[in-house]
Protein backbone atom coordinates (compact mmCIF):
# COMPACT_ATOMS: atom_id res chain seq x y z
CA UNK A 1 0.00 0.00 0.00
CA UNK A 2 2.80 2.43 0.81
CA UNK A 3 4.86 1.61 -2.27
CA UNK A 4 4.81 5.29 -3.24
CA UNK A 5 6.79 6.04 -0.07
CA UNK A 6 9.74 3.85 -1.06
CA UNK A 7 12.99 5.55 -2.05
CA UNK A 8 12.74 4.61 -5.70
CA UNK A 9 9.21 5.99 -5.89
CA UNK A 10 9.95 9.14 -3.92
CA UNK A 11 8.79 12.45 -5.32
CA UNK A 12 11.81 14.26 -3.90
CA UNK A 13 13.70 16.09 -6.63
CA UNK A 14 16.90 14.19 -7.41
CA UNK A 15 17.84 15.96 -10.61
CA UNK A 16 16.03 13.56 -12.89
CA UNK A 17 12.52 13.88 -14.21
CA UNK A 18 10.10 11.71 -12.28
CA UNK A 19 6.60 10.59 -13.09
CA UNK A 20 4.30 12.42 -10.67
CA UNK A 21 1.11 11.08 -12.24
CA UNK A 22 1.11 7.94 -10.10
CA UNK A 23 -1.93 7.50 -7.92
CA UNK A 24 -2.18 5.71 -4.61
CA UNK A 25 -5.37 3.64 -4.62
CA UNK A 26 -7.11 3.31 -1.26
CA UNK A 27 -10.18 1.29 -0.36
CA UNK A 28 -11.81 4.09 1.60
CA UNK A 29 -14.10 6.75 0.19
CA UNK A 30 -13.14 10.41 0.23
CA UNK A 31 -15.43 11.13 3.18
CA UNK A 32 -13.90 8.27 5.18
CA UNK A 33 -10.38 9.49 4.44
CA UNK A 34 -11.41 13.01 5.42
CA UNK A 35 -12.67 11.58 8.71
CA UNK A 36 -9.38 9.72 9.24
CA UNK A 37 -7.28 12.81 8.52
CA UNK A 38 -9.42 14.93 10.85
CA UNK A 39 -9.05 12.26 13.53
CA UNK A 40 -5.27 12.31 13.15
CA UNK A 41 -4.97 16.09 12.92
CA UNK A 42 -7.34 16.98 15.76
CA UNK A 43 -7.71 13.98 18.08
CA UNK A 44 -10.86 14.32 20.18
CA UNK A 45 -10.54 14.78 23.92
CA UNK A 46 -12.18 12.13 26.08
CA UNK A 47 -15.68 13.04 27.27
CA UNK A 48 -16.05 14.33 30.81
CA UNK A 49 -18.87 13.60 33.27
CA UNK A 50 -21.84 15.97 33.38
CA UNK A 51 -23.21 16.32 36.93
CA UNK A 52 -26.65 17.56 35.73
CA UNK A 53 -27.28 14.61 33.39
CA UNK A 54 -28.64 12.34 36.12
CA UNK A 55 -31.49 14.78 36.79
CA UNK A 56 -32.30 14.97 33.05
CA UNK A 57 -32.42 11.17 32.87
CA UNK A 58 -34.75 11.04 35.90
CA UNK A 59 -37.19 13.25 33.98
CA UNK A 60 -37.40 10.54 31.30
CA UNK A 61 -35.28 12.19 28.63
CA UNK A 62 -32.40 10.17 27.15
CA UNK A 63 -29.23 11.96 28.10
CA UNK A 64 -25.62 11.00 28.29
CA UNK A 65 -23.86 11.27 31.62
CA UNK A 66 -21.08 13.01 29.75
CA UNK A 67 -20.82 16.65 28.78
CA UNK A 68 -19.02 18.36 25.95
CA UNK A 69 -18.76 17.29 22.38
CA UNK A 70 -19.41 13.60 22.01
CA UNK A 71 -18.50 11.97 18.73
CA UNK A 72 -21.89 10.99 17.25
CA UNK A 73 -22.49 7.26 17.31
CA UNK A 74 -22.96 6.90 13.51
CA UNK A 75 -19.35 8.06 13.01
CA UNK A 76 -17.75 5.88 15.69
CA UNK A 77 -17.88 2.47 13.95
CA UNK A 78 -15.99 3.85 10.94
CA UNK A 79 -13.51 5.67 13.18
CA UNK A 80 -12.82 2.54 15.22
CA UNK A 81 -12.45 0.45 12.06
CA UNK A 82 -9.93 2.95 10.68
CA UNK A 83 -8.08 3.02 14.02
CA UNK A 84 -7.67 -0.75 13.82
CA UNK A 85 -6.87 -0.86 10.11
CA UNK A 86 -4.18 1.83 10.24
CA UNK A 87 -2.94 0.80 13.71
CA UNK A 88 -3.45 4.21 15.30
CA UNK A 89 -2.04 4.95 18.74
CA UNK A 90 -3.43 3.28 21.84
CA UNK A 91 -4.37 6.59 23.56
CA UNK A 92 -6.44 7.55 20.51
CA UNK A 93 -8.18 4.15 20.56
CA UNK A 94 -8.93 4.50 24.28
CA UNK A 95 -10.46 7.92 23.60
CA UNK A 96 -12.65 6.47 20.84
CA UNK A 97 -13.71 3.66 23.20
CA UNK A 98 -14.64 6.24 25.86
CA UNK A 99 -16.78 8.10 23.30
CA UNK A 100 -18.43 4.81 22.37
CA UNK A 101 -19.14 4.11 26.05
CA UNK A 102 -20.53 7.64 26.50
CA UNK A 103 -22.91 7.07 23.59
CA UNK A 104 -24.28 3.96 25.30
CA UNK A 105 -26.59 6.12 27.40
CA UNK A 106 -28.24 7.53 24.27
CA UNK A 107 -27.98 4.53 21.89
CA UNK A 108 -27.80 1.51 24.22
CA UNK A 109 -28.77 -1.25 21.80
CA UNK A 110 -26.63 0.02 18.92
CA UNK A 111 -23.55 0.49 21.12
CA UNK A 112 -24.02 -2.91 22.76
CA UNK A 113 -24.36 -4.72 19.43
CA UNK A 114 -21.35 -2.92 17.93
CA UNK A 115 -19.22 -3.55 21.02
CA UNK A 116 -20.20 -7.22 21.06
CA UNK A 117 -19.40 -7.69 17.36
CA UNK A 118 -16.08 -5.88 17.81
CA UNK A 119 -15.06 -7.81 20.95
CA UNK A 120 -15.01 -4.65 23.05
CA UNK A 121 -16.03 -6.40 26.25
CA UNK A 122 -15.32 -3.41 28.50
CA UNK A 123 -17.79 -1.28 26.52
CA UNK A 124 -20.39 -4.02 26.13
CA UNK A 125 -20.47 -4.76 29.88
Amino acid sequence: MFLCCDQEHSFVHTGEVQDTTKVLELDESASTLRLLLRLLHLPPPPPSLDPSARQTRRMGQPASLYQGALIPFPLLPDMLRLADKYDLSEPLRRTLHSHLFANAFIHPLEVYSFATRSCLDDVAA
